[in-house]
């Protein structure tokens, strides 16, 4: 998927800016004024259709003001009866604080109503339904990401953005920049809106591809269906149904160190419980004898290992300690799509360390050695805590090396509610972890008095 912001931009696509600003930033004395004086959206993004019911109170509940569906075909090019998967929601409101509810959070409600629906149901089995939602609040506009996997994921992609252009600043200013110029809100809405036109384009092919590789059964239930956003079941803001099959990451393979190609089968969510808020998952690895990409071969080996994806992590660490105080590394490297580490490394089976349970006096020493050889070469681990440790047999596994990183250089997050987690007396949110905040937890997991040890 290439970049749609790497040519300079045509005279079409600033009239297009132009236009939306001017658009955006008049005032008007209601909100459906605004909608119908705010077309410049939904011509750009060609094939909107917009479903508005006038009542007494405004907007119809469950009805989008605006919808772009992806119009999948049949072989001979006609284009498929039935439901059409929608591909992006547009939500507009007055202005703030003058409607009862949030652009985005009734985008949000729009998708969960129209993907748990029994008519999107063949879509839900095949494939995770991704859908761009824009949030249109007065002069505001920002873009979200939906995706139904094992729950329904939806994130920001922008913020909410200001289409009214700032005055340029004196010359000499700190703040005189191209970046706060006024001819850069310009080339900003133009880059956002030659983005939304991509990915439209994008998810029609997406969605086409998807209609080909379906089962003639769930065409058939699809074809059989009212075309069109239908209109939820039940109450809004929670999923009514999951997809049968798991919907797991686009990350499916690999090539190992030794230049073997490795597959992955994805299995599940890891503690999706006790861990919504990351990405883990397990899959099954299926390792292809080295020259050879068939993985059918006699000569394969297949195991379960975790899958994370993390915007930091210690990966200087991690190879440090594996494998004989950390689960073996099978990938790890910072994807350029998503900014993301992808770490590949095997499954412990083991047992948790919880809060009841103090690590035994042959586990402690195994975590000394561990944190002692991290700081021999200026490493510190950071999060040492239960969570981050499996026991096996006598022996230990570190686990999450996020904060991992060298002294002076590894901070704590700033979001870390520190003093009620028993970290170190100096530990403050956003400053650095230091060696003696290890040896801290280390002493609390092994009910061992540290006040006096300066190093492990």
């Amino acid at each position: 998927m290439h970049s749609p912001n790497i040519d300079p931009f045509t005279d079409r696509e600033l009239e297009r800016a132009d236009m939306f600003i001017d658009e955006a930033r008049a005032l008007y004395p209601s909100e459906a004024h605004r909608i119908t004086g705010t077309r410049q959206l939904s011509t750009i993004l060609t094939s909107m259709e917009l479903f508005l019911t006038t009542g007494p109170k405004g907007l119809v509940s469950f009805k989008p003001d605006g919808v772009v569906m992806a119009q999948t075909k049949q072989a001979d090019a006609t284009p498929t009866p039935g439901f059409h998967p929608v591909s992006m929601v547009t939500e507009t409101k007055w202005e703030f604080g003058k409607s009862s509810s949030d652009p985005a959070a009734q985008a949000e409600c729009v998708y969960i109503a129209i993907y748990t629906s029994d008519e999107a149901a063949p879509f839900r089995e095949v494939c995770c339904c991704p859908t761009i939602l824009i949030a249109y609040g007065g002069p505001n506009i920002q873009v979200l990401g939906a995706v139904f996997a094992d729950n329904i994921i939806i994130y920001p992609l922008t913020d909410y953005i200001s289409v009214i252009p700032r005055g340029a600043m004196p010359a000499g200013s700190h703040h005189a920049s191209t970046a706060l110029s006024e001819h850069a809100s310009y080339y900003r809405i133009a880059r956002l809106l030659r983005g939304l036109l991509f990915v439209r384009s994008y998810l029609e092919t997406y969605y086409q591809d998807v209609f080909n590789k379906m089962p003639e059964a769930l065409r058939t239930e699809l074809q059989s269906a009212p075309r069109g956003p239908p209109k939820a079941k039940g109450k809004l803001g929670k999923a009514r149904v999951s997809p049968s099959k798991f919907v797991g990451p686009y990350f499916e393979c690999f090539t190992d160190v030794e230049g073997r190609q490795v597959t992955l089968t994805y299995t599940g969510r890891l503690r999706a419980d006790e861990y919504r808020d990351k990405a883990l998952f397990l899959a099954q690895a299926t390792v292809a004898p080295a020259g050879s990409t068939d993985q059918s071969s006699t000569f394969s080996k297949s195991f379960t290992v975790v899958v994370k994806f993390t915007f930091q992590y210690g990966e200087e660490g991690h190879k440090l300690l594996e494998p004989e105080h950390a689960p073996k590394l099978w990938y790890c490297a910072r994807a350029n799509d998503t900014s993301m580490w992808i770490v590949v490394m095997d499954f412990i089976q083991g047992k948790d360390v919880n809060e009841d349970r103090s690590l035994t006096r042959v586990q402690g020493k195994d975590l000394r050695k561990a944190l002692s050889r991290l700081h021999e070469v200026d490493l510190v681990f950071g999060d040492v805590c239960a969570a981050n440790i499996i026991t096996v047999g006598h022996t230990i596994r570190l686990v999450d090396f996020d904060w991992c990183d060298k002294v002076n250089k590894a901070h704590y997050p700033p979001n870390l509610p520190i003093r009620t987690m028993g970290y170190h007396r100096d530990a403050i949110r956003g400053g650095l972890i230091k060696k003696e905040h290890d040896i801290h937890m280390y002493g609390k997991l092994t009910m061992t008095d540290t006040s006096k040890l300066k190093t492990l």
